[in-house]
């Protein structure tokens, strides 16, 4: 509501909205785009569905990458300090600056060779960070590929199902025990990957 995004606004120092809109892609939080006295913003609202020891937590990684150089949008704090906000309401969020440009989703084009380097870069940026953020069961991880297979079966044509075969068999080859284990973003998509104007790819989400 107009009321909650003005009372986060003033929270953060923004200054007074002259206009907001909510951002329709992703689904799990509300992320409204505002523009206030003092610049484009965007703010997070967390959905009712996460705990708060999950909200900390993904503020946390935000953090933690922006801190580690990688290119996400930087995170404000609050006037009593800290990034987290929470209001009267229950409503938790963040606020963070807008990225002038585009998501691959948006224009509908894939990567050049080029932005593909820069898409790199920033992933080995985000693996080289060194935190361990507290485990979250998450279905789409890679290791629960067994799991997704059989929820997914049912749906499956016979092509589907000699595909899907055909993965099961390769990931079971991996001896993951001689892997690294690295902090990794997971789903560098093309909703999550921003070119922008100041041609720079930026990483969300």
């Amino acid at each position: 509501s107009e009321p909650l995004i003005a009372d986060i606004s003033e929270n953060y120092g923004l200054g007074a909205v002259l206009e907001s809109s909510i951002l329709t892609v992703g689904f799990e939080d509300c992320n409204v785009r505002v523009r206030a006295e003092t610049g484009q913003f965007v703010i997070k609202a967390f959905g009712k569905f996460r705990s708060d020891s999950d909200i900390e937590r993904y503020v946390d990684v935000m953090q933690a990458v922006t801190d580690g150089g990688v290119h996400h949008p930087a995170l404000h704090e609050t006037k009593n300090g800290g990034v987290l906000f929470k209001h009267p309401s229950g409503v938790s969020a963040v606020a963070m600056d807008f990225i002038e440009g585009h998501t691959y989703f948006d224009t509908k084009t894939v990567p050049t060779d080029e932005e593909l380097a820069l898409i790199a870069a920033e992933a080995v940026k985000i693996h080289a960070l060194d935190i361990a953020p507290p485990f979250v069961f998450d279905s789409w991880a890679i290791p629960n590929i067994h799991k997704m297979h059989e929820a997914a079966l049912p749906f499956l044509d016979d092509e589907g199902k000699q595909l899907a075969e055909a993965a099961l068999q390769r990931y079971d080859a991996i001896d993951l025990d001689q892997l690294e284990k690295r902090f990794i973003h997971g789903d560098i998509i093309s909703t999550n990957t921003l070119l922008g104007k100041d041609g720079k790819v930026w990483i969300i989400d």
